[in-house]
């Protein structure tokens, strides 16, 4: 269920983002299985543009060296409006260097997603 707050907080989180964010291409493969054959086939890419806070480092007392690199980055993206679903194993590409989602959360102020956390790694 939506809440004041979502009303509130949802649209604060995409005017941040839009107003001081840094564009990135979100790039997945788009794939289709066939039940007869059981097997997936080729896929294109789907790539999207959208705006993410400036990716940081994790704080070094988070590093584990397996769930959480040195090289991994912290970033967030804006839920409101968003034409695609983050995920796992999707390419990040900005500054001309590419990564991988390799862990999302999702930050909500209710029921509603307010904006995704992601893991970034190379």
């Amino acid at each position: 269920m939506s809440t004041v707050l979502d009303a509130k907080i949802i649209p604060k989180v995409l005017a941040v983002l839009d107003k001081y964010g840094t564009n990135a291409t979100f790039t997945a493969q788009v794939a289709t299985y066939n039940p007869a054959t059981r097997s997936v086939s080729g896929g294109t890419p789907a790539p999207k543009v959208w705006k993410m806070a400036p990716p940081s480092p994790y704080a070094k007392n988070l590093l584990d060296g397996d769930a959480i690199r040195i090289e991994d980055l912290s970033t967030v993206i804006a839920a409101s409006g968003i034409t695609f679903t983050p995920a796992i194993g999707m390419d990040v590409l900005f500054n001309a260097l590419t990564y991988k989602i390799v862990s999302i959360n999702t930050l909500r102020s209710g029921d509603d997603i307010a904006a995704y956390e992601l893991q970034l790694r190379k």
